[in-house]
């Protein structure tokens, strides 16, 4: 019996996938992008999840949750990568439809989680001046790199209506968006190991035809490009990143 539940806790360490990238910053306590954890939160955005984005207008009048009229529905688009909303309540239909790449994201946030910009603030500047005092302890931002300059970085800050879909929402955004980063990194690197792969089989075929000039015997050409089951070892293996959606 032990042995089997020390196997089983392998295999969970196993399916864990931890977000360690420069480029990305998950929220506090969010540090599982597994697989089950992407899928089943990207489930929950094609049903549609309820919450509040606040305007980032800052001429708005910042009003009490309950009686907000922000409420909006987050869905994934179907380029499967941008994070999208619409209204909860009205049912006009706009041309202008909001998207936020989530593979651009940098960081995930927390409305207490300390300000980088700012060591004296806590979230962003917009939950600071919008998210009434009641509300911070389940908000939280999406903090986009598109901008260097800090001050105009892109942010779509959200209220839950509760702390559990908080905490929910806060992993599963923490996840997809490392996950969406990987792949992007994956099929930049991928470019150039193709091009390398090329060039190592020219070279390769160089090599045969001056071993053959030589009078070198063809089993030995064939035994020091290949393995035993007749594979290239020169060549590597690249597979196409593909991200669990």
């Amino acid at each position: 019996m032990r042995n089997d539940s020390s196997s089983n806790k392998n295999k969970t360490v196993a399916q864990r996938v931890s977000m360690y990238l420069s480029t990305f910053k998950p929220a506090v306590g969010c540090t599982d992008a597994s697989d089950f954890i992407v899928r089943s939160f990207i489930a929950r955005l094609r049903l549609g999840i309820t919450v509040m984005v606040y305007n980032n207008d800052s001429n708005s009048k910042l009003l009490p949750f309950q009686s907000c009229p922000d409420f909006r529905i987050l869905h994934l688009h179907p380029d499967r990568k941008s994070l999208t909303w619409k209204s909860a309540t009205s049912k006009k239909k706009t041309n202008r439809i909001p998207k936020f790449d989530l593979s651009t994201c940098q960081e995930v946030r927390h409305a207490s989680s300390p300000d980088p910009s700012n060591s004296n603030f806590t979230g962003t500047s917009v939950l600071r001046k919008k998210c009434s005092a009641p509300n911070q302890h389940r908000s939280f931002s999406l903090i986009s790199s598109s901008f260097k300059n800090s001050k105009k970085q892109k942010t779509v800050d959200i209220t839950s209506t509760t702390i559990d879909q908080c905490k929910v929402l806060m992993e599963g955004f923490s996840a997809l968006c490392f996950r969406l980063q990987i792949a992007n990194k994956l099929e930049h690197k991928a470019i150039v190991p193709t091009t390398m792969k090329e060039q190592t089989k020219k070279k390769n075929k160089v090599s045969i035809t001056v071993a053959t000039t030589t009078n070198s015997s063809s089993s030995s050409i064939k035994s020091s490009l290949t393995d035993d089951d007749g594979e290239n070892k020169s060549g590597s293996s690249y597979s196409d990143p593909e991200l669990a959606c």
